[in-house]
């Protein structure tokens, strides 16, 4: 069995990149783009805590989580790949 550091040493060699324009291709062919402009955060709430002292300390006593569905999220279409 390999030992781990070996493995990520390993792994790490397989990566370098040097010079400008090998790490323009490198880091170029794994960017996502999104085309257009970007879409406001959607379905997001907020929460609420209530706490209680027991012996000078205080314990989380309710979490409650509030979320907006004020409507179905919208969905991106698949990109053609």
């Amino acid at each position: 069995m390999v030992p781990l550091e070996a493995l990520l040493a390993e792994r790490a060699r397989e990566r370098l990149v040097e010079g400008r324009a090998a790490l323009r291709a490198y880091v170029g062919a794994r960017r996502h783009r999104r085309h257009g402009p970007g879409r406001p955060p959607v379905q997001i709430g907020h929460y609420e805590d209530t706490f209680r002292r027991v012996d000078g300390t205080r314990l989380l006593s309710t979490h409650t989580v509030f979320l907006p569905f004020g409507g179905p999220t919208p969905r991106q279409r698949p990109s053609a790949a």
